[in-house]
């Protein structure tokens, strides 16, 4: 007998595939819709091939992405900044102040999640 409760498996953003738990993107997006104004500047930590990203961009937001591979990266990002964040993150890689972080699945990831929170602290 099969039973079947939907779709497991996430159904990629305007073809950019979601790396992330199933219905993990469309939760994050409405618990920070409220909190969202046109033009903010976001940065997304491991944000993968990038569909978070297009997400926010689509809703009016700048996007600066960061991942180990940017190469991967599929979203219309304003930058892609490639960044192995198990190493020190040096603040002089971003100019600019962010208004949001985004750091989604990546902490469970990391070698010293602590040290990583602390230094995001610089950047907003």
């Amino acid at each position: 007998m099969l039973i079947r409760i939907g779709v497991l498996k996430p159904e990629p953003y305007k073809g950019i595939r979601i790396m992330a738990a199933f219905g993990l993107h469309e939760d994050i997006f409405a618990l920070i819709r409220p909190h969202l104004e046109d033009g903010m500047k976001i940065l997304d930590f491991g944000c993968g091939e990038g569909a978070f990203s297009q997400r926010l961009i689509d809703a009016g937001m700048t996007v600066d992405g960061c991942d180990i591979d940017t190469d991967q990266v599929k979203a219309e990002l304003r930058r892609k900044i490639k960044l192995d964040l198990d190493k020190d993150i040096d603040p002089s890689m971003f100019p600019e102040k962010y208004d949001m972080l985004i750091a989604m699945e990546i902490l469970e990831h990391l070698q010293n999640p602590w040290k990583y929170v602390s230094d995001c602290r610089e950047l907003v």
